[in-house]
């Protein structure tokens, strides 16, 4: 399985990300949410996983747009 984890905060989208490696899951990070974004336009994640508020796309929206990029997407 594949994540993507969108925090600013960079220590906790680490320990988020370390956590679920632990349990075996291949993650990558974004430290906002038009980098993620960019990120699911160019590889279907299997789970995202994002703060709500974050300077520029919040992460409401960035839910949305994923949504309607895939609307199977575990956001």
């Amino acid at each position: 399985m594949q994540g993507l984890i969108v925090d600013d905060d960079t220590v906790f989208c680490q320990f988020v990300a370390d956590v679920l490696e632990a349990y075996g899951m291949q993650v990558e990070q974004a430290a906002n949410g038009q980098d993620a974004y960019t990120r699911a336009q160019q590889q279907r994640y299997d789970l995202y996983i994002s703060d709500v508020h974050m300077p520029g796309m919040q992460g409401t929206e960035l839910a949305s747009k994923i949504k309607q990029q895939d609307p199977q997407a575990n956001v």
